[in-house]
């Protein structure tokens, strides 16, 4: 459950107060666990309150892991410091929605630089080939060779039809606002098109159609403007595939 709202200046009581209120009766997760250590004989009552001292103090000067304090009866184990090679995890919040992905923090940068920079022609187009050539030999295109073709088509779609009415979400590899009109400003968009990478190129280069993909349930479109009928294929359906040639 959430305890808080969803920032802080969010009251989630306002709206949900029956709710909120047994929420708020119910005990934290601190206390749950901590109680729960105590029972097993793992901390003393006294040991709760300065571990979880330390560990709040950890969090919030950034350090996203310290060595586990010891404590009578915990083994002797702690966590590597935060490296550019360990698996040190953190959230994204810039990934699509729903899917929230977990990046390490070298990963997150890659993904946060590779949305930031504009995707050329001559890269976006050598994208698509190598997912074209990994077709036509029955194998799966690269990670990166995928990813590239579909930000590049992500980033043609926001050019052709700027905005930020909609959402256009290829998980894992990118999302793009696009569409003249209302501006939303935090939380979910309105309207929210969601869809696979194979759906969005096949979309975007015109080898199948919007009405047919929507039918089929391999999108999920939400609001009123999640529709993308009248912007897909981008220039001009094939013109694009045989471009990519």
């Amino acid at each position: 459950y959430r305890r808080f709202g969803h920032n802080e200046g969010d009251e989630p009581a306002f709206t949900q107060p029956l709710m909120y209120k047994r929420i708020g009766a119910h005990p934290t997760t601190v206390a749950i666990y901590s109680k729960r250590l105590v029972e097993e004989g793992t901390l003393a009552t006294g040991d709760v309150a300065p571990v979880a001292a330390v560990a709040r103090a950890a969090m919030e000067s950034g350090v996203a892991t310290r060595p586990i304090p010891a404590f009578p009866g915990a083994a002797s184990t702690s966590w590597p410091a935060p490296s550019e090679s360990n698996e040190t995890m953190m959230a994204c919040s810039r990934a699509p929605e729903p899917s929230t992905r977990i990046f390490t923090p070298p990963a997150y940068r890659r993904y946060r630089d590779s949305m930031a920079r504009k995707i050329t022609t001559d890269e976006g187009r050598a994208a698509l080939r190598a997912v074209d050539a990994a077709a036509e030999a029955s194998a799966a295109p690269t990670r990166a060779d995928l990813g590239t073709a579909v930000r590049y088509l992500l980033q043609l779609l926001a050019e052709r039809a700027p905005g930020n009415t909609l959402e256009v979400r290829v998980p894992p590899f990118g999302a793009v606002q696009c569409v003249p009109g209302p501006r939303h400003t935090r939380g979910t968009p309105p309207n929210v098109v969601e869809m696979d990478a194979a759906t969005w190129l096949a979309l975007a280069r015109g080898t199948e159609a919007w009405p047919e993909v929507l039918a089929a349930g391999r999108v999920h479109a939400s609001g009123t403007r999640a529709d993308l009928s009248g912007l897909v294929p981008l220039r001009g359906g094939g013109a694009l595939r045989d471009a990519a040639q």
